[in-house]
């Protein structure tokens, strides 16, 4: 973890020194452009100005840090304890709750349909054409993702509302 903290610090002072010279070439464009002698553009002159001065790269770098860096507020998943359910008398109460807690865990999976393409954002997100077929895996969860599992194999999320039921 203190590695990864000095190499954060690392990227940190290099977002720094880049902050920096960026504010610096603008400010010299800024002052080789002065076309504040037309009235018509004096407004904005001078708002491009105050926004050039108004950087801050330490209170960028300070909001980066806590947005996005080894401190960063987490949402991690919250586990419910398993209980197993006590056993009555077999019936067919008993069979009925069997099918629907199957059904929720998906054994093998349900066939569905893509109805848009997808192009997967991140590495663990599946990518589809409208039309294709495939194996939803997982119930959506409280964000509307979906796990899924190609035929070649390929397994990850997709949005629930990009496919029906087959």
């Amino acid at each position: 973890m203190e590695e990864m903290e000095s190499i954060f610090d690392q990227s940190q002072d290099e977002e720094r020194r880049r902050i920096v010279f960026l504010k610096e070439a603008f400010l010299s464009i800024h002052t080789h452009l002065d076309v504040t002698n037309n009235e018509s553009v004096r407004a904005v002159y001078n708002e491009l100005h105050n926004t050039l001065m108004g950087i801050d790269e330490q209170e960028d770098l300070r909001w980066w840090k806590n947005t996005h860096g080894p401190g960063m507020p987490t949402d991690w998943p919250h586990f419910q304890d398993y209980s197993p359910e006590k056993k009555t008398k077999k019936g067919k109460k008993e069979v009925e709750k069997k099918e629907t807690i199957e059904k929720s865990v998906m054994i093998g999976g349900v066939r569905v349909r893509a109805l848009y393409d997808y192009v997967g954002q991140e590495t663990d997100e599946l990518s589809f054409k409208a039309g294709e077929e495939f194996l939803k895996i997982e119930d959506e969860d409280d964000q509307g993702w979906c796990r899924g599992k190609k035929d070649e194999g390929w397994e990850g999320l997709y949005p629930a509302n990009y496919v029906e039921v087959v």
